[in-house]
């Protein structure tokens, strides 16, 4: 039972991408109260939900008469698959697409209990009531136009995942490149701060005491300067998002777009930056 060819097993994982797209789309926009794409690419799929389907059907259809068996070993191993894509997304584009950090027994935010617990709801409905139907309609799906649909879905599905993972580099670019302005912004606010502080020390000092009066308007000026400086690195973070978004093509509108899909998107360096981007055109 559940022999299929290779192309069959592709159009599975489409069908479950969509699937889970779906579900996505649904439910975050009831929770948001507004339409949310979501997603990583810009095509109607959530390859995760597809990969865990596959997972999921190869680890419990061999123990399916066992409904616990079927929920654990699903789960589990959905849950792993999880683990490690949400690991590597995040080691690959400096950013967590998804994160269970405030969830109560959560592992490094990747994974927790209560994702698992779905995982394993998830795998008794698909093995038990789902699957079966997609396995009765893929009887009928033969010939060599599964062959070339299948190419013609892997060709547009790499397609996409480059586009999209290059977009997810420039994102991962500009907030470095963000996060390192940020540092020399603060260096000269504090050097700054403690010009400001020596000279108000002398001033005060020459104010008491009467002396060195022609010295006040030297420090005057470096007080003056000092302020012009850190007041012109204030700046630079927007005139950074407008330099970068002339050297590569629409590179902030992209930006937002993959955080628009992912609104639990976080990264511990620069969730800061994170939200900026996000309400950046209302700046």
């Amino acid at each position: 039972m559940y022999q299929y060819s290779v192309d069959q097993w592709i159009l599975l994982f489409f069908l479950y991408s969509f699937a889970g797209y779906l579900w996505e789309v649904v439910y975050v926009s009831l929770r948001s109260r507004k339409l949310v794409n979501r997603g990583f690419l810009f095509g109607p799929i959530l390859p995760i939900y597809g990969f865990g389907a596959i997972t999921i059907l190869h680890a419990a259809l061999p123990v399916q008469n066992n409904l616990l068996l079927t929920a654990l070993l699903g789960g589990l191993a959905a849950s792993i698959l999880e683990y490690f894509t949400g690991w590597l997304m995040e080691k690959l584009f400096a950013v967590r697409y998804w994160d269970y950090s405030n969830d109560p027994g959560n592992i490094r935010g990747y994974v927790c209990p209560r994702a698992t617990f779905a995982w394993c709801v998830f795998s008794v409905l698909l093995v038990r009531w789902v699957h079966p139907y997609f396995d009765g309609a893929l009887q009928y799906v033969t010939g060599s136009w599964v062959q070339v649909l299948t190419h013609a879905l892997m060709a547009g599905i790499a397609v996409d995942t480059t586009v999209s993972a290059r977009q997810a580099l420039d994102l991962k670019a500009l907030l470095q490149e963000m996060a390192e302005e940020n540092e020399r912004l603060a260096a000269a606010m504090e050097k700054a701060e403690q010009v400001k502080g020596r000279v108000d020390a002398k001033l005060a000092y020459l104010d008491t005491n009467g002396n060195g009066i022609p010295d006040v308007e030297e420090f005057r000026a470096r007080v003056a300067d000092a302020k012009v400086d850190a007041k012109a690195r204030s700046e630079r973070i927007r005139m950074i998002l407008e330099q970068v978004n002339e050297r590569r093509p629409k590179p902030l509108a992209a930006a937002r777009r993959i955080l628009r899909n992912n609104p639990s998107a976080r990264a511990e360096r620069f969730q800061e930056l994170i939200e900026r981007l996000r309400n950046w055109e209302e700046e």
